[in-house]
């Protein structure tokens, strides 16, 4: 809209990402422009750039408790991830997805997105993300009224280490 602040919306890191992508020149391909033509950005680093974008304007959905936000960006980020075939971060955006599913009582997707997500993790020995996923897909199990299968994931997240050697990135779901 005219007239109105980049990323008003925003928490301070996106708005402040945001004034810096809109500040400075978009990067552009090595080659100079020929008799006064434009030059175009990088579409690749453009999508980087949005992606990133969209992925700070989550999280800060995320800590202002914006649960529908959080998800279209997250949604849109997992797009992005997917078309790039950024297979760790779309695996990691599933878990997001799946936590943030959880929390607004949409459980079958919750499942979906943390049971794509769990194979992922459990597979590359990413065993704290493991652990939180689990632990996650035992929420949604209580609250579906499968006791027994909650406490059964909730065990197996019990017996894994806190942290894998080798495994230093945590998962921030809970």
């Amino acid at each position: 809209m005219p007239g109105t602040t980049p990323g008003r919306g925003l928490c301070t890191p996106p708005r402040q990402l945001l004034k810096a992508l809109l500040g400075r020149p978009q990067r552009t391909e090595q080659a100079p422009a020929s008799r006064g033509e434009e030059e175009e950005a990088d579409p690749a680093w453009q999508e980087a750039q949005q992606g990133e974008l969209l992925y700070e304007q989550a999280r800060c959905a995320l800590q202002l408790y914006r649960f529908r936000e959080a998800i279209e960006a997250y949604e849109h980020c997992l797009q992005l991830a997917q078309r790039r075939g950024d297979e760790e971060q779309a695996r990691r955006l599933q878990g997001q997805l799946g936590y943030l599913s959880r929390r607004l009582g949409q459980w079958d997707e919750a499942l979906h997105y943390s049971s794509a997500s769990l194979a992922y993790h459990q597979q590359r020995g990413s065993l704290a993300w493991y652990a939180n996923l689990l632990k996650n897909i035992g929420h949604v199990y209580r609250l579906q009224g499968r006791v027994a299968a909650a406490q059964e994931r909730w065990e197996e997240a019990a017996e894994q280490p806190t942290e894998a050697a080798g495994d230093t990135r945590r998962s921030n779901i809970r």
